[in-house]
């Protein structure tokens, strides 16, 4: 993972989409996953695998929750937890 011009990455992919579970963007999920792996303090390691399932979902809602991520712990990938995963 490095610092690039969207903030973190790890070069699954660059973008800000809205992604929630069943999402059929795999490479979006990747970076999700691989950013909560490695960048997070998200107690339980997840398989970067590009399905958004139950694992994801529930890190997701996670990550909303203890870090305060304005929306709400919704599960959803959506502006304001990318830009929590970009910083």
């Amino acid at each position: 993972m490095y610092r690039s011009t969207v903030g973190y990455t790890c070069d699954y992919y660059y973008g800000s989409a809205t992604i929630s579970e069943g999402s059929s963007n795999a490479a979006a999920v990747r970076e999700i996953q691989d950013i909560i792996n490695r960048h997070t303090d998200y107690p339980i390691w997840l398989s970067v695998d590009g399905s958004f399932g139950t694992n994801t979902r529930t890190a997701v809602a996670w990550l909303q929750s203890h870090h305060d991520i304005a929306g709400g712990a919704d599960g959803i990938v959506g502006s304001h937890t990318w830009n929590y995963l970009r910083r």
